[in-house]
């Protein structure tokens, strides 16, 4: 993905969403794995955007060349169920081949993912607050999915720190 991502699917690494439907991305440490979420109870057109976007995503990444071995589709098929099983993120593993306009399968899957509970610093002054992410990012800087830390309210992050520096002056 990383090369193709510089090649032909360069505008993808950018996109969030595809036609209104979020792009996800699975790494299984080996391959990975480009999709869409469907909305949670999707009609006969999403399900037809969805194979449509999917048929694009995978002819502009070179996984619907016919060359690609059988024995190559089904060993990343295997990687990405395994990682979908040990993830606490991911479930329901299934597989899913996309039938083409023209015909063709792809080998797909489908999972589900599922957000974790989350942390809330909320009440905590923001001295407290370094001391827990110093402490997340030192444990969490040891697994290489590992890529940062998130503030997912920074009006809330800004508040705190205004006040801190508002505080701190004499």
């Amino acid at each position: 993905m990383r090369r193709s991502s510089a090649a032909r699917g360069k505008e993808l690494a950018t996109l969030s969403r595809v036609d209104g439907l979020r792009l996800h991305r699975l790494d299984d440490g080996q391959h990975v794995h480009v999709g869409l979420e469907l909305p949670a109870d999707p009609t006969d057109e999403d399900l037809a955007r969805v194979q449509k976007h999917l048929t694009q995503i995978a002819e502009r990444f070179g996984a619907a060349a016919p060359s690609v071995p059988r024995s190559q589709i089904a060993l990343a098929r295997n990687e990405a169920e395994g990682f979908v099983r040990l993830d606490p993120e991911w479930s329901g593993f299934r597989s899913r081949d996309i039938a083409t306009a023209s015909g063709q399968e792809l080998a797909g899957f489908s999972a589900t993912t599922v957000m974790l509970s989350k942390i809330s610093f909320a009440d905590n002054t923001l001295d407290e607050l370094h001391t827990q992410l110093k402490s997340a990012e030192t444990t969490c800087r040891r697994t290489k999915h590992f890529a940062g830390t998130a503030v997912h309210s920074y009006e809330s992050f800004r508040k705190r720190s205004d006040v801190k520096r508002v505080a701190s002056q004499p």
